[in-house]
């Protein structure tokens, strides 16, 4: 299933609003009010609309309160509401719409309420859910884990950095001992000792905060990268931080694979190789399904996290994510052989010297000339005539590679 949210215009201007300063709530009279003021009280402790946020709206309409006064479509600002709906993708068929405030809290609420509806009213329990990154949050992720859903949205992580200092994604994740490390090994805790203060302990909004020992930061080299600015540094985690550590048992396999890879490297300090990496950092603005999107997600999110050095090799870059390429620390290209490599390579595949025509084939690599030396051994293939015949096949195949005009033999 997938959930969507439209947003739309409500009946109402800021001419005729209050700033949020002004506004009371409390001096309504529901007996004087005109029924969408009423409506507005009457929502007030509602998940989709008052309670969405103890955060109060710039503005307020007077003749529409209940609508949001927001910037979502990066425009000029107006009064709205979002029309949230639950869309069973294999049927293209809306099964469920919730009217909420124009904010993320209530549009990723009203999620939950669709879910639980059309599971009492049609008995419909999706398998995954298909939804952008506003719904990538921590809560919302683990909730439908908790629901065996498997979510396919990308990770909603506020996280960056843009002074240059270490991100989040520099800090090393340690879950068997729930503290962070960072680069230059020390421990992030959440707790060092029992406190009686209760404001030390859990904050039960499902967000723990880990910070590093002030004297340790002190006399830090690289204090200047990472806390510049703070005594100590410390870092914040949602209960559902991350998201390939709750649904990597539902998602699909590629992304299990992914994730199973570069945890597999880390513990065994492996150099990790992927191959044909087109397969999985492939460019998202062509992504025509939504599994295509998510696995480079997760391909992406592993690449930032990965304490140790791994590579990626394609022969089609030009079809990389833009992303995937801002990530790698170094990039090289392997041209084609010179042509004195290729008659050293025939030399040494073959054990015989290189005809003449060879020069003329100027985009072979080693795998082509390994490719072909495998050919001929099956083949019994020994004539330097014959194996030059079978590299030119390997050039001509290759895109871009130039026809040859006129007659040969073979």
């Amino acid at each position: 299933m997938r959930s969507n949210v439209p947003r739309g215009e409500a009946d109402a201007n800021k001419q005729n609003s209050t700033p949020k300063d002004d506004w009371d709530a409390a001096r309504i009279d529901p007996a004087d009010a005109p029924r969408a003021v009423r409506e507005y009280l009457d929502t007030l402790d509602e998940a989709a609309f008052g309670a969405a946020s103890e955060v109060q709206p710039k503005f307020t309409s007077h003749s529409d309160p209940a609508s949001q006064w927001t910037v979502a479509r990066k425009g000029p600002a107006f009064f709205s509401y979002s029309d949230n709906y639950l869309i069973d993708t294999d049927h293209g068929v809306i099964v469920d719409v919730e009217a909420t405030r124009s904010i993320r809290q209530a549009e990723v609420g009203s999620t939950r309420t669709m879910l639980d509806r059309v599971k009492a009213k049609f008995d419909l329990h999706p398998e995954r859910l298909i939804a952008d990154t506003v719904y990538g949050t921590g809560p919302m992720l683990g909730s439908l884990v908790d629901r065996k859903i498997a979510p396919h949205i990308p990770v909603f992580d506020k996280s960056g950095r843009s002074d240059g200092t270490w991100t989040r994604a520099d800090f090393e994740w340690d879950a068997e001992n729930d503290q962070y490390i960072c680069p230059e090994g020390h421990e992030l805790k959440q707790f060092r000792r029992n406190y009686s203060d209760p404001n030390r302990g859990p904050t039960g909004k499902g967000v723990a905060k880990y910070r590093a020992l002030r004297l340790t930061c002190q006399a830090c080299p690289s204090k200047a990268k990472c806390c510049p600015n703070a005594d100590a540094r410390s870092i914040t985690r949602e209960e559902h931080e991350r998201a390939s550590d709750l649904i990597s048992p539902y998602l699909g396999e590629t992304e299990a694979q992914i994730a199973a890879a570069f945890a597999e490297a880390r513990q065994q300090r492996a150099f990790l190789i992927f191959d044909e990496a087109d397969t999985f950092l492939s460019t998202r603005e062509m992504a025509q399904r939504s599994w295509e999107v998510s696995k480079v997600n997760e391909m992406l999110t592993w690449m930032e996290s990965h304490p140790q050095p791994f590579a990626c090799t394609t022969n089609m870059a030009d079809r990389l994510d833009p992303a995937a390429l801002r990530r790698f620390t170094f990039r090289a290209t392997f041209l084609p052989l010179t042509e004195q490599q290729r008659v050293a390579a025939f030399r040494q595949f073959f054990g015989t010297t290189a005809p003449r025509d060879l020069a003329a084939l100027d985009l072979l690599t080693p795998g082509d000339f390994a490719l072909v030396a495998k050919r001929a051994r099956v083949l019994g293939i020994r004539n330097p005539d014959a194996l030059l015949q079978e590299l030119r096949r390997e050039q001509e195949a290759k895109p871009g590679a130039r026809a040859a005009i006129g007659f040969r033999s073979g």
